[in-house]
Parts: structure tokens; C-alpha cells; sequence
């Protein structure tokens, strides 16, 4: 709890308006890449059931969004938001619904297991700062990204937030109470993910009765996220202690 009150001391400061951020970077825009996961989709309005701006998440993240944008003085900030629909299948075969800041109107979607190609699309590469932010299957995807295509892209910070990896844990497998529900993905390399990545931060939770995480050992860093017993996967996507550390991390490595 002390390390995230410290975070939080420092997101604070960090995003004062007498704060003025000494970037490395000459990069003129930086993305964010946020990923949901299972049935994560929103369930209202014209794209109901698909839509990545109603993951529960969103007003939590517009928030952060907001704070970057007033840091990262002369950098235009963008973002894509994904999401999961819950219907039984899961990454990376399944879809990811996502959405561009630079077209919230349109709609589209890719094999999750491609996902890569989406930043290609537009127009993020090695000379372009982004980060990635994922929950649940979303951290899954995420990693997966970083370690198919991390070579491609200058990816300042993951972020994992109780990740759950579809190999180790199907939608059904939750159901069950399959013992690899209760763990961090097994079945990538997270060697070369930390590799090509500045900085990891792994949120973990060890309290939900249905789905937990665990530690990354070769993340650079692990946060233990306390909640009350029953409960926690659900909800540390939307902690303000998570993202608080979360912020303070985006502006350290900038």
C-alpha cells in the first residue's frame, strides 16, 4: 500500500499545473493502446455489444487521458481502444473491436492474434513513443504484441493489469475453476517481452473467487493489488491506485 501512495504523491505532483515535463523524446505524438478484456465491449449505443469506449474502464481512462494531455506539453497524445465481446471465444482467434482517437465514429475490427498490425496501420513505429494498458485477456494480447512485433515499435511502458492468459484459462475453463485461471499467462516469452519493453509493471490481484493473476518475475516491477476476499478482477482495471502508478510511469519515460 506505501508504494502506491507514494505513486500517487507522485502522479499528483507530475500533473499540477505549475508542473512542466522534461521529455527525452522529440517525438511530436505519442499513443496509448488500451485493450479490454473478456466482454469488455459496451453494451449501449449504435454499436452495442462492440463498442471498445464503454469497457467499464473508459471514464477512468479519459480521465488519465486527460491529465497526459496536459502533461506532455507540445506532444499531441493518441490513443486506439479494444475490446472483447463475451461469446465463449477467446484470444487470438477471437476479434478485437477497436476504435482510433482520430475517428471515434468508425468501428472496425482484426484477429486478435494481429493486432500488431493495427499500429502499423497507423503509422506508429520506432520513432513514435506508445504505450500499451491491458486487462485480463486485453494484458494478454498485449504482451503478445510486444513479443511478436515489440522489435517494430518504440513501446515506452506495458502495463498488465491481473492478465490471464486463453491458453491457460478458456472462458469455460473460468467457469470450471481451472487452476490456470488463477495464474499469469504461461505461454509466452517474457524474456523478450521485458526486452523490448522500457518499462513493465505487472497488477495482480489474489482475492477474486473467479479469475486471479500472479507475479511476472521478469517484469521490472509488481504491484499486489489488495481487495476484499470474493472480489478483484473486475475491478482493478478501474483502481485509481493502479493508475495513478500507472501515470506516474507514462511521465518517467517519456
Amino acid at each position: 500500500m506505501k508504494h502506491f501512495i507514494n505513486g500517487f504523491l507522485l502522479a499528483t505532483i507530475a500533473f499540477s499545473s505549475t508542473y512542466s515535463l522534461a521529455r527525452s523524446t522529440d517525438a511530436n505524438e505519442v499513443y496509448i493502446v488500451v485493450h479490454g478484456g473478456y466482454g469488455s465491449c459496451g453494451k449501449s449505443g449504435e454499436d452495442a455489444g462492440y463498442d471498445p469506449l464503454g469497457m467499464s474502464f473508459f471514464e477512468i481512462f479519459q480521465t488519465s487521458l486527460q491529465k497526459i494531455r496536459n502533461s506532455f506539453e507540445g506532444i499531441e497524445v493518441k490513443f486506439i481502444a479494444s475490446c472483447f465481446e463475451g461469446n465463449f471465444d477467446s484470444p487470438p482467434g477471437t476479434n478485437s473491436y477497436y476504435k482510433s482517437s482520430d475517428d471515434l465514429e468508425r468501428l472496425q475490427y482484426i484477429q486478435s492474434g494481429d493486432f500488431g498490425t493495427v499500429l502499423a496501420e497507423e503509422g506508429i513505429d520506432k520513432d513514435t513513443p506508445v504505450y500499451f494498458i491491458g486487462h485480463s485477456y486485453g494484458a494478454w494480447t498485449m504482451m503478445n504484441v510486444a513479443m511478436q512485433s515489440g522489435h517494430q515499435f518504440n513501446i515506452r511502458g506495458l502495463y498488465t493489469l491481473d492478465p490471464i492468459g486463453p491458453n491457460d484459462c478458456s472462458p469455460w475453463g473460468a467457469v470450471w475453476g481451472s487452476e490456470g485461471c488463477f495464474q499469469a499467462p504461461t505461454d509466452l516469452d517474457n524474456s523478450l517481452i521485458a526486452e523490448q519493453t522500457v518499462e513493465w509493471i505487472n497488477f495482480f490481484q489474489d482475492t477474486d473467487m473467479w479469475l486471479q493473476s500472479s507475479k511476472i518475475n521478469e517484469a521490472d516491477l509488481n504491484w499486489h493489488v489488495p481487495y476484499e476476499d470474493g472480489e478483484g478482477h473486475r475491478m482493478i482495471d478501474s483502481d485509481e491506485r493502479v493508475w495513478s502508478e500507472i501515470l506516474a510511469s507514462m511521465l518517467k519515460n517519456l
